[in-house]
């Protein structure tokens, strides 16, 4: 006989928790960063406006753009897209500071304190991009190519990299596109111990 266990998604490592072991690991508000993002929308395109560029009830990886707002303003799917995709970079990691290549400037001496953990990128792929099949030559840019559906909204897919999560309205949890939440199938012999002899099968 055998036994089968299932679910849809497994469980990330909670920021918190990591950021105690000193993993770099951190929540980013998502409400805080499409109100961001709709600010310097509408200060590029429609100043003293406020208009709703970003779709609302932000659930990564996809970040749904208004199509409506942008070509209101005439802009194009790609130049929308290319520009979301900028102001994401700069917004996720913009508590990073970042060296000027073209200075020279001296290491800054070391923290005598542990430092507040900062979110990290995997990466920002536009629609467009993914339409027009210009992705990373490698094994992650086929996953993406496979996940690209032609029917849908603008958008841009935002992807978070290890250790980190999104907070929705106050809430942290592990959801299906949580980095290192794997789909997976447990099954053991029910005459085995499962700490020992039970196997993993990613779906």
């Amino acid at each position: 006989m055998w036994l089968a266990l299932s679910a849809d998604h497994g469980i990330a490592p909670i920021p918190a928790d990591a950021a105690k072991l000193g993993i770099d690991s951190a929540v980013v508000d998502m409400d805080k960063l499409y109100a961001r993002l709709n600010a310097e929308l509408n200060a590029l395109y429609s100043p003293g406006m406020q208009t709703q560029y970003i779709l609302p009830g932000p659930d990564l990886p996809y970040i749904a753009l208004d199509r409506r707002s942008f070509e209101r303003v005439k802009i194009d799917e790609k130049a929308a897209e290319d520009e979301v995709s900028k102001l994401l970079d700069e917004a996720i990691v913009s508590p990073v500071p970042q060296k000027s290549p073209d200075t020279i400037q001296p290491l800054p001496a070391p923290a005598q304190h542990r430092l507040p953990p900062t979110p990290q990128l995997a990466g920002v792929y536009t629609r467009f991009d993914l339409a027009h099949d210009q992705l990373p030559p490698s094994e992650w840019g086929k996953l993406l190519a496979h996940s690209y559906a032609d029917h849908g909204n603008w958008y841009v897919m935002l992807v978070l990299g290890a250790y980190q999560m999104e907070d929705l309205h106050g809430s942290i949890g592990t959801t299906h596109f949580s980095p290192w939440s794997t789909t997976a199938m447990c099954r053991w012999p029910s005459t085995a111990r499962p700490s020992s002899q039970a196997s993993i099968m990613d779906e």
